[in-house]
């Protein structure tokens, strides 16, 4: 007796023969056979620690990697939540990747679809800046030092570079700054010089609304150079400083004297003489975009950001 074939019928009665090997296929999986598995997020966060590992870089390399992150794989706030903790880490694990990172992240957040972006970095900062009793005690001076530099990048980079910071940021270098004041680790001294002289160059900016910065803050502002200067004052009698040290308070209380913006006779002398001096320069705002990058186009207001 013939068999007859397996018929389907679909769509207005019209038959679909399909063979019988197909139809005695298991239609569930077997119970021993696990589901594949699901993507790791932490995977994706792991193609950051090469880009930000103490190596040379290729700046359009990082801009693709996080770009492709970011805007092209459907990312929510969540998830750019646990990039920006991924990212702090790194900045902690090593000074060098502090303002790559901010610039990077402040570039991205003036897209049109950054606002999750700029949530996750600033709820992440806050977060970490409340808990930094914490913070230093859990992760050690210099990882604590780092993060310093965090906050300082946040405040220095994240930023429309014609107006100052934001209120909360400006004055969030002075309580940190006087954190450090006792200079228990020699280390502290470039920072906490670092820590004024940004936060006294930022009194001579504009806010974002127009006002005067230092006429927005009124007397605060001056009375917290004038602690600065005697502290510095009173540290450099006491002795006991390397000369280098020496250097670096000396610079705080020559250019406190003088414009917020830094003189050139004192970049060339001290430029010379102290690491890490070019972190107060000009030249520390730059960062390279690709030729042609559509974000140029709302960057236009800080050209001097962009070094091509």
């Amino acid at each position: 007796m013939t068999k007859e074939p397996n018929v389907v019928f679909r769509g207005r009665g019209r038959p679909v023969f399909i063979p019988q090997e197909i139809l005695d296929q298991q239609v569930r999986r077997p119970v021993s056979t696990a589901p594949p598995p699901l993507p790791s997020h932490n995977s994706d966060l792991a193609q950051f620690t090469p880009l930000f590992s103490g190596k040379q870089v290729d700046d359009f390399k990082i801009y693709r990697i996080m770009e492709t992150y970011i805007f092209k794989e459907a990312r929510g706030l969540q998830d750019l939540q646990k990039m920006m903790q991924r990212l702090t880490e790194l900045a902690l694990e090593c000074h060098r990747n502090v303002p790559t990172i901010c610039k990077y992240l402040y570039v991205f957040s003036q897209d049109p679809k950054g606002s999750d972006l700029r949530n996750a970095f600033f709820s992440n900062l806050e977060s970490d800046f409340l808990n930094r009793a914490e913070l230093r005690k859990r992760e050690g001076p210099v990882r604590y030092r780092n993060f310093i530099k965090w906050v300082m990048s946040a405040a220095h980079h994240y930023r429309n570079l014609l107006y100052a910071p934001f209120d909360e940021l400006m004055l969030s270098l002075l309580e940190l700054a006087n954190e450090i004041s006792e200079f228990n680790d020699a280390d502290d001294i470039p920072l906490y010089v670092t820590l004024i002289l940004r936060f006294y160059y930022y009194t001579s900016l504009p806010c974002s609304d127009g006002t005067d910065v230092s006429a927005k803050l009124g007397e605060e502002h001056m009375a917290a150079i004038v602690r600065a200067r005697n502290h510095v004052r009173r540290r450099v009698a006491k002795g006991g400083l390397s000369a280098e040290h020496v250097n670096w308070l000396i610079l705080l209380l020559e250019v406190t004297r003088t414009s917020p913006t830094i003189e050139r006779d004192i970049a060339e002398y001290y430029g010379d003489i102290l690491p890490g001096f070019a972190l107060l320069l000009p030249e520390s705002l730059r960062i390279r975009l690709p030729e042609g990058c559509p974000r140029l186009r709302h960057l236009e207001h800080i050209s001097r950001f962009v070094s091509r």
